[in-house]
């Protein structure tokens, strides 16, 4: 019979557990990637180890600013109020319309492992459609004044996604992130495009709808601590009863 469980983050203890059900709450769980393992005792003393169950925390950004554009008659329009975004390219003047984002990683540690921009997405109607998104290295522009004609180029494909019906999508811009982050920037400016002609349009929640807001999911790598000895040095020579400061 089982006498006890005890569980491990990586060699780290969360607690043990000697009664069933056997589980435990991890709370705060700090942002990273964690092994998660179970330790079962059974009356007998002997131990069995789980297999290694491997979770992410991330920490969800959300944009600083986010606004769809709209050509024909609404080029100088700024929509940056509205709750839904509007993302669509087609053959006429007037229908064509890119979402851009923008967020701030000034609280995110440069050691990020993933990034991912998820939205909130409905198709409006039966189909598929694809999306990619685009780096933006103009970031200046405001929520409050985008328009079509303003609007910052679109500069590098980054990744392309389908969509279908009403579902979260994510769009991984690991890569460009990063890139930023390491370079020393913190702001990340991105733009959502239809690279062909549809006639289905998508609707994104903004950062000001009430739900199912957009985010950037960040994920950082949990590095162990580095520790080292500097006082005495390696090999150092004592005489006998030396009281020694390490």
């Amino acid at each position: 019979t089982v006498t006890q469980v005890q569980f491990l983050v990586g060699t780290k203890p969360l607690g043990v557990k000697t009664n069933s059900p056997y589980s435990v709450i991890w709370s705060n769980a700090p942002v990273g990637t964690h092994a998660l393992t179970a330790i079962a005792t059974d009356n007998t003393g002997l131990t069995s180890t789980s297999s290694v169950v491997n979770v992410s925390i991330s920490t969800n950004l959300l944009p600083i600013a986010d606004a769809h554009v709209r050509d024909g008659s609404s080029t100088n329009a700024n929509f940056g109020t509205n709750i839904v975004m509007e993302c669509l390219t087609t053959n006429g003047s007037g229908n064509n319309r890119d979402i851009y984002f923008k967020f701030d990683l000034s609280n995110v540690s440069s050691n990020i492992s993933s990034a991912k921009l998820s939205v909130f997405a409905k198709l409006g109607g039966t189909g598929s459609v694809s999306n990619t998104i685009f780096s933006v290295t103009n970031t200046s522009w405001l929520e409050t004044n985008i328009t079509w004609n303003n609007k910052p180029a679109r500069v590098t494909a980054l990744t392309t996604n389908s969509v279908t019906g009403t579902n979260w999508y994510l769009f991984d811009v690991s890569s460009y992130v990063k890139s930023l982050k390491n370079a020393g920037s913190n702001i990340v400016s991105l733009a959502l495009h239809d690279p062909t002609n549809y006639s289905l349009l998508i609707s994104i929640n903004s950062k000001e709808n009430s739900t199912n807001k957009p985010s950037l999911v960040i994920v950082t790598t949990n590095s162990p601590l580095s520790v080292s000895i500097t006082n005495p040095i390696n090999n150092a020579l004592f005489a006998a009863s030396t009281n020694i400061t390490i």
